[in-house]
């Protein structure tokens, strides 16, 4: 194995099991973390199908995912939920949850003027 940058002495020092665990140690390392954004939501529907809406709105909130960043919506207490994602770009999370909490509030309200 070819490293740049070693010298003679540390090439026939370290063997290429050696150097391949380093290399691979550093490149684990180097990686970024990916970042958890979350927000914490209240959702609450007082109409006869409550419940069935904020069901409807919460999977069409998580239908915002893409590949890169997952959008995931769960019940903390009873009016109290949590959208949250895991990403590697800090933006494109923040966006993504964004429009997750755009997408349940049209959602809600689209479905509160229905029932009027």
């Amino acid at each position: 194995m070819e490293c740049k940058g070693l010298s003679e002495e540390a090439s026939e020092v370290l063997s290429d099991p050696i150097i391949f665990a380093l290399l691979k140690d550093i490149r684990r390392r180097m990686t970024p973390q990916p970042l958890k954004i979350r927000a914490d939501v209240e959702l609450s529907c007082f109409e006869y199908d409550g419940i069935v809406s904020i069901k409807n709105a919460m999977h069409a909130a998580e239908l915002v995912s893409t590949e890169d960043c997952t959008v995931k919506m769960s019940l903390v207490a009873s009016p109290l939920y949590v959208l949250s994602t895991q990403t590697s770009d800090r933006q494109t999370g923040i966006c993504i949850i964004d429009e997750a909490v755009k997408v349940l509030q049209v959602r809600l309200v689209s479905q509160w003027q229905d029932f009027c």
